[in-house]
């Protein structure tokens, strides 16, 4: 009898403790839980701030791209621009040698005409077609800047009344100017206001003799 007793105390003092035991169990394990879900929360949280914060940043590379982008665009540009204004100046370059080159061309027939040459002598001279100083010969006598050659003999024929008129009335107006500028002006050598001064107008000022 007493050996079962004591079985009996021994049971119902094992029965509580693995009550309490049992209790405790649940207790730290919702703790866990609990502690889990904190974790979990703080997490996604901070997942949810890392998208949110990619998202806001911009993407580096690409206005990287757009800026590498848009200095090869203007580079192109400027290259453009210079490529023109280089090709400008060299078109304008051999115009200008193409006009420069004729002008002498043609500066070379009128002498080779006041010479006396023949045209088809100044054409195998010059290296220009004989068309070319027939146009050359028939502007020279049609041109008003033409003067007759020193030494031919007879009057001037530019010493005309409208002439002696104009040169009058430009003395009048200015005694001062040399006599190299009204020959420029009325288009017409310099030997010929000096003589038209001398003989039309009778004009025997030291200004105007001496001035050349």
């Amino acid at each position: 009898m007493p050996d079962t007793k004591t079985n009996d105390q021994e049971t119902e003092v094992e029965t509580p403790v693995v009550k309490k035991v049992d209790d405790k169990k649940p207790e730290v394990e919702s703790e866990k839980n609990a502690e889990d879900g904190k974790t979990g929360d703080k997490k996604d949280g901070k997942d949810d701030s890392d998208k949110v914060n990619s998202s806001e940043q911009p993407d580096d590379s690409e206005s990287n791209d757009k800026s590498e982008s848009g200095a090869e665009d203007c580079n192109d540009n400027k290259e453009e621009t210079n490529n023109k204004e280089n090709d400008e100046k060299e078109n304008e370059d051999e115009t200008f040698a193409h006009m420069s080159n004729q002008e002498s061309k043609r500066q070379r027939v009128c002498s080779l005409l006041k010479a006396l040459v023949t045209p088809k002598e100044i054409s195998r001279i010059v290296g220009v077609s004989i068309k070319t100083v027939y146009n050359v010969k028939n502007r020279m006598t049609m041109s008003k800047t033409i003067t007759r050659m020193s030494g031919s003999g007879g009057m001037n024929k530019k010493r005309t009344k409208a002439f002696i008129k104009a040169l009058k009335s430009k003395i009048l107006k200015d005694s001062t100017k040399s006599m190299r500028k009204m020959a420029i002006e009325l288009e017409v050598d310099n030997k010929t206001i000096r003589n038209a001064i001398k003989y039309d107008l009778r004009l025997k000022s030291q200004e105007y003799q001496n001035t050349c």
